[in-house]
């Protein structure tokens, strides 16, 4: 079936039942994309009906703006280092050995992040940062 007319089957269907659609888009090159097809408004109010689609890419890497990040939370450019690392799944004593770091001086880095955190768990913080404006996920996508 092609993507257009999934594409529609799925809003048509979440805009009806105003439940959440999903269905995934393989593709022979390149990586296969999940939709998430989410109604905006309850079907009753029918004049504001609407819904939002999420693209979900396995593939993609992760994109934290270190400038941002660093004058979101008031940290350091070193303390944004270590975040952005964290945020792309890396261990502390990866960090260390990938920045030529002490484990000691990551950790120090990552304690003086979540106090400025106001966290006081490494999983908190990085759902923090996850959260922020630095954070994104957005590329562009083509389909053919």
């Amino acid at each position: 079936m092609k993507f257009k007319k999934k594409l529609h089957q799925a809003i048509d269907h979440c805009l009806d039942d105003s439940e959440v659609e999903v269905f995934t888009l393989e593709q022979q090159k390149g990586p296969n994309y999940t939709f998430t097809v989410v109604p905006l408004v309850h079907s009753s109010m029918q004049a504001q009906r609407g819904v939002a689609v999420f693209i979900y890419n396995p593939d993609h890497a992760i994109n934290i703006d270190l400038d941002t990040l660093c004058k979101l939370f008031e940290l350091t450019e070193k303390e944004g280092l270590i975040c952005r690392e964290l945020v792309h799944g890396h261990s502390p004593s990866d960090i260390a050995k990938m920045h030529y770091l002490s484990y000691e001086t990551v950790r120090t880095y990552i304690k003086r992040a979540m106090k400025k955190n106001n966290t006081t768990r490494q999983n908190e913080l990085v759902a923090k940062l996850i959260a922020s404006p630095a954070y994104s996920c957005i590329k562009p996508l083509y389909l053919h």
